[in-house]
């Protein structure tokens, strides 16, 4: 069965979620599975509370999607980005969408963007909103 896209968005951000919280999960979990110390217990569950609040709070499925709309001005979809030639290119990156028809090619003879039909959309901009570009392009599956 296919996820509705309301499902398939909580789900993202709640993988999201656990990626950010595996490490201090496993600084818990290593200090439960070495230690007998009741004190020393109690610190590490204090710490990986202290530390995984700010990231639940952040990963509320209201508190992401407003970060993310704010963030997703920093990336734009391109088919032809400049910078992956070179990092420090200065040039646009462009979204070819139109395909074209056969009266546009000459003579048909030469394999072009725009006579593609399936082109590869990438996202482009600021690396750490590229997660907003992921959720944008969803399209049934990651």
């Amino acid at each position: 069965m296919e996820a509705t896209l309301t499902q398939a968005l909580a789900d993202y951000i709640e993988q999201r979620k656990q990626a950010k919280l595996e490490p201090f999960q496993k600084a818990l979990n290593k200090v439960l599975e070495k230690s007998e110390n009741e004190t020393e217990i109690a610190t590490a569950k204090a710490e990986y509370a202290e530390k995984s609040a700010p990231i639940e709070e952040n990963y509320k499925p209201v508190m992401w999607l407003t970060d993310a709309a704010r963030r997703a001005k920093q990336i734009s979809l391109a088919t032809h980005a400049a910078k992956f030639t070179h990092s420090d290119a200065k040039a646009s990156s462009i979204l070819v969408s139109q395909p074209c028809t056969d009266s546009q090619t000459i003579n048909n003879q030469y394999l072009v963007t725009t006579s593609l039909t399936n082109k590869a959309i990438d996202a482009v901009g600021n690396a750490a909103a590229l997660d907003v570009a992921k959720a944008a392009k969803y399209n049934g599956q990651w």
